[in-house]
């Protein structure tokens, strides 16, 4: 009798961790279907066979699937990881971008224009050749020297001129001082140019 009872018992409590297994075993296959969503809406396309929810399914093909899944997974690691990188690269990216636009607009709300970097380089080089040899620093972008009072006539003058307005200037005198700078940049004029003021 009391051998029966000790059975029953112990048929009791492995039921219950039996039924314990299968609520954390369903959970996971729960997970797994979530993560295989997230998964395929950012680009990383597997399915996961149903099998592994239906209760009349062999356990040896449950495990299978498992196994295989879990080889999806390794292989998938790399990509994702990768896929990370360049995401964080491209949040960087895109607050630079953000700080740069605010930074633009700022200057532009108190009244200070904002000019291509290569054409601040070359001239601001121009300038500090020109003060090494206790020459004026004059060196300015046309478009520095340009004022439109015809406001009408403003998006013409700038199509026409395009990225010519962007040209550095010089007096006559500074010129020469002027195109030994500008041909020391190199390819850092990246495409600024110098305007010719001596006299034909």
């Amino acid at each position: 009798m009391l051998s029966l009872e000790s059975e029953n018992k112990n048929n009791k409590i492995e039921e219950k961790r039996l039924t314990e297994e299968a609520e954390k075993f369903d959970n996971v296959v729960k997970d797994l279907f979530e993560l295989k969503d997230k998964l395929n809406k950012l680009g990383f396309i597997f399915d996961i066979d149903n099998c592994i929810r239906d209760e009349n399914c062999f356990e040896e093909t449950k495990i299978a699937e498992i196994k295989r899944i879990a080889k999806i997974f390794a292989d998938m690691e790399e990509q994702i990881k990768n896929y990370d990188a360049k995401i964080r690269t491209d949040i960087a990216k895109l607050n630079e971008e953000g700080k740069g636009l605010s930074s633009k607009i700022k200057s532009l709300e108190s009244g200070v224009m904002c000019y291509p970097k290569e054409a601040i380089f070359v001239r601001d080089k121009i300038n500090e050749a020109l003060s090494e040899q206790s020459k004026k620093s004059d060196a300015r972008l046309l478009c520095e020297l340009l004022y439109m009072t015809d406001r009408s006539w403003q998006d013409a003058v700038e199509s026409y001129l395009n990225t010519q307005r962007f040209n550095i200037i010089v007096e006559p005198d500074n010129y020469i001082l002027a195109k030994k700078v500008f041909i020391s940049l190199g390819d850092k004029v990246n495409g600024i140019g110098l305007i010719d003021t001596r006299k034909k």
